[in-house]
């Protein structure tokens, strides 16, 4: 039996393919072909079966439905703005990468379609910021604008609960929050898209829950500046325009979350220590009462000229290296699959997916489909939102 052929137009396996990152060699290898099949297909010489194009589909994280168009659809560009490692300067960005800020694309335009169905007002209050502002006064207006109470945030039980309030400060301000689960922290700590009616930040769930507050108001910064892109908190001089950004959403988040006027109040701070006496457990003490890094905290110190440059330069590289030996947080955690679909999915984009179900505006499928789990989790998926609703 001669199996069907796709009659599709060849550009859009280019297309397609190139969006992920891949070549022919890597791509064929995914999709259990010859490379110079591939390359037949994409030159339209022949067109792969209705099977075949299904692991392409699946290969390049498409639907199948895409690949019958009549052209390539246009896609937002994934800015390149972003700090790395030394050795990682120069480098092209992964597969899992794409994948994942593309899957974030799909779900902002998802959320702004649902929002209309149900009838949800959308439409964002972040105000704009300038990189001639000063990031002090920037983040206490912000957290004014965000009611944030320096007692309360000093009441949270621990990092994770931290991170919890956090995220769900900024999405019930309308602003989108995904994690990555694939991507290397070494490659993106962090992603944001500016959007009118649902801007969304992305963090790195491989990172530790310090780590991704801090990027999540890093990312929040660079909305207010209308400028997203991939970060990861590294500074360098590397492309010095960029770096302009880095070190003014660095400077904001860390002022966001140690307030100038708290600092100085406390004790440690009060005793007026010389650098030398700034141990490694003063620090932490900080850190913990905050539910920041300790980098947050010899950031804030440096930029308050309580220590030294060169203290800094020293503390922040013995940090790093303790960065690079240790496991990713949840590595030897076992976490029901439902939380992790819902850490990546976010609260409020769930939220939304759910609700158009229950007013009928989108079937079981296009629940599964949204959220990118089996119908079997769902169940799970919405008591957890529940749970959480109840205790926030």
């Amino acid at each position: 039996m001669i199996s069907a052929r796709a009659n599709i137009n060849p550009d859009l396996l280019t297309w397609a393919r190139q969006t992920v990152g891949l070549d022919i060699e890597k791509s064929a290898k995914k999709i259990a072909i010859d490379p110079k099949l591939l390359e037949q297909w994409e030159s339209g010489e022949k067109k792969p079966t209705i099977n075949q194009l299904r692991k392409a589909a699946n290969a390049y994280k498409r639907s199948l439905a895409v690949f019958f168009l009549s052209d390539p659809p246009s896609l937002p560009n994934i800015s390149m703005d972003f700090r790395l490692l030394p050795e990682n300067m120069d480098h092209e960005l992964s597969y899992d990468t794409l994948v994942q800020i593309r899957q974030c694309n799909r779900r902002q335009e998802i959320a702004i379609e649902l929002a209309k169905m149900i009838n949800l007002e959308t439409g964002n209050e972040l105000s704009i910021a300038h990189l001639n502002d000063d990031p002090e006064k920037l983040a206490q207006r912000e957290r004014d604008f965000l009611n944030i109470n320096i007692q309360n945030q000093f009441k949270l039980k621990d990092k994770y609960a931290a991170l919890r309030f956090w995220k769900k400060t900024l999405e019930d301000k309308g602003i989108l929050v995904f994690q990555s689960s694939k991507v290397q922290i070494s490659e993106m700590r962090g992603y944001s898209g500016y959007n009118e009616e649902y801007p969304f930040i992305i963090i790195n769930s491989k990172d530790t829950p310090t780590a991704r507050i801090f990027s999540l108001f890093h990312e929040y910064c660079h909305l207010l500046l209308r400028n997203g892109g991939i970060c990861d908190m590294y500074e360098s001089d590397y492309k010095n325009n960029i770096s302009r950004f880095e070190v003014f959403c660095n400077h904001f988040a860390a002022a966001f979350l140690v307030p100038k006027a708290g600092l100085l109040k406390e004790p440690l701070v009060k005793q007026n220590l010389d650098p030398d006496q700034w141990s490694d457990e003063n620090i932490r003490k900080l850190a913990n009462k905050y539910k920041v890094s300790r980098e947050v905290i010899i950031r804030r110190l440096t930029t308050l000229d309580l220590v030294t440059l060169e203290f800094y330069r020293t503390k922040r590289k013995q940090l790093l290296e303790e960065l690079k030996l240790m496991k990713s947080p949840d590595e030897d955690v076992k976490i029901p699959y439902y939380r992790k679909v819902l850490s990546w999915n976010g609260e409020m984009y769930s939220n939304l997916v759910l609700e158009s179900y229950r007013e009928q505006k989108i079937n079981m499928s296009d629940v599964a489909d949204y959220l990118g789990v089996r119908l079997k989790h769902l169940p799970k998926i919405e008591s957890e939102l529940m749970r959480s609703e109840m205790s926030s």
